[in-house]
């Protein structure tokens, strides 16, 4: 499976059950809910690299260059609030 978009990496962690937040935990050991970028959360531009090529490898999919770096200019707060609602809507049918 390709990503090519933000709303097709949010239906994919949904999916699938991937936290970002776990992640972070995992990395850095902390998540800092008024963070407003990956960088505000301790994450340098590898870690994000790495991040992306764990999901590839976990998720058993590609992830576009284009959507990689738009994932890295998201906030992280809202990429994880819009994974939540994706899976509420998916919960109500």
């Amino acid at each position: 499976m390709t990503i090519r978009t933000v709303e097709q990496f949010i239906e994919l962690l949904d999916r699938n059950g991937f936290s970002i937040e776990e992640y972070s935990f995992s990395r850095i050991g902390e998540w800092d809910y008024e963070a407003k970028s990956f960088q505000e959360l301790g994450f340098d531009a590898l870690d994000i690299i790495e991040m992306i090529m764990e999901i590839e490898k976990a998720l058993d999919c590609e992830i576009r260059d284009e959507c990689c770096e738009l994932i890295e200019l998201m906030n992280p707060n809202d990429l994880t609030r819009r994974v939540r609602r994706q899976k509420k809507l998916d919960e109500l049918g």
